[in-house]
């Protein structure tokens, strides 16, 4: 079915809230245009640099189409996206916040990594997004007390974009597919609630504070092969209404 709201750029240069109702605009919008590999640019409250690591592989491409464009990481890449300096911006991050991106992994790659940030190891740990075979998998916290939210077995179709949003909030992490809740974890005991970045992350992670793509833009890792668009970040949990706008516009 064709949405019914003229479609607007995903990984161009737009405020997202301000089109769709959305009160918060994201504190990150990943910005990118036509290069080799694409060009890259940080969008939002959060500043720093925007940057290809490119380990292996083919680079990723940029894909022109009437919603303004998106990524397309081919096979056999082990490119990833991060943030420079991400320790650095620790003290404005809250520890609510919302996740979205559209994902159109490609089929025959099981594990893919979405987005992460910080490190899998310490008290609190970091946060992370990924597809495992054709479920999403959410993962929140370190290895003392993390949590899980998971969407049902065949949830996320190869070949077709899905509209994904993680929502930490105090108490829970809350999964939404295509606008609907579809999993919530409540939140394990921990000294703190999960946050996106943490002190230890850079000795932890080489240096990689928030990671689009191959986790930590490591050759050994989970590289995302796919399509990938609008992967932004909002400060605050955002409720069911918010999740459906941030749905509501497809890539296609």
């Amino acid at each position: 079915m064709k949405n019914k709201h003229p479609i607007i750029p995903l990984l161009a240069f737009c405020v997202l809230g301000a089109n769709i109702g959305i009160a918060a605009e994201p504190v990150f919008s990943l910005v990118a245009s036509a290069g080799d590999p694409p060009i890259l640019e940080e969008k939002g409250t959060w500043g720093g640099v925007v940057e290809w690591v490119l380990e292996e592989g083919p680079s990723p491409g940029f894909v022109e189409s009437p919603g303004g464009g998106y990524l397309q990481f081919a096979d056999d890449s082990r490119a990833a996206i991060t943030l420079k300096d991400s320790a650095a911006l620790l003290e404005g991050m809250p520890e609510e916040f919302t996740v979205a991106a559209w994902i159109n992994p490609k089929a025959g790659y099981p594990s893919m990594e979405v987005i992460s940030s910080g490190a899998d190891s310490g008290p609190d740990g970091g946060f992370r997004i990924r597809v495992i075979n054709d479920q999403i998998v959410v993962r929140a916290g370190g290895e003392s007390a993390p949590s899980y939210a998971e969407s049902p077995v065949g949830s996320v179709p190869r070949g077709s974009w899905t509209h994904v949003a993680a929502v930490v909030d105090r108490n829970n992490v809350t999964l939404y597919l295509n606008g609907r809740q579809v999993d919530a974890a409540p939140w394990a005991a921990a000294p703190v609630p999960p946050r996106l970045l943490h002190p230890v992350e850079t000795y932890a992670r080489g240096g990689f504070g928030l990671t689009i793509g191959n986790y930590g833009g490591r050759k050994d890792a989970y590289p995302f092969i796919g399509d990938l668009a609008g992967v932004r970040i909002y400060e605050g949990a955002f409720g069911l209404s918010a999740v459906e706008q941030l749905a509501d516009q497809r890539p296609e």
